[in-house]
């Protein structure tokens, strides 16, 4: 990680990481628990859309849709708890719906 770029809050420590070899950020700052609550959104969106054998691109067009959100905005990086909290549940939902 030496090698890595961090925009970190000298206030509060919330913090974002860059892409690999980039001082672009990932996301936006955030908290430890909101960046814990992000990584698990990630975790199951990404189980979700690889399991409906959908495209990484056609799987952020969904996720946009189902979230009524611009796809400029449809990114994890960028949710606030609430909008991490409401795509685990979609992703739930719609997991069951078609293993029932």
């Amino acid at each position: 990680m030496s090698e890595e770029w961090l925009y970190q809050c000298q206030n509060c420590n919330a913090r974002v990481g860059c892409h690999k070899g980039t001082k672009r950020p990932l996301g936006d700052v955030a908290n430890e628990v909101l960046r814990l609550k992000r990584m698990e959104t990630h975790q199951i969106f990404d189980g979700f859309w690889k399991k409906k054998g959908m495209s990484r691109t056609k799987a952020y067009r969904w996720l946009a849709e189902q979230m009524g959100l611009p796809e400029t905005m449809a990114h994890i990086g960028g949710f606030e708890m609430e909008q991490c909290h409401q795509l685990i549940e979609i992703c739930r939902k719609e997991g069951a719906k078609h293993s029932a």
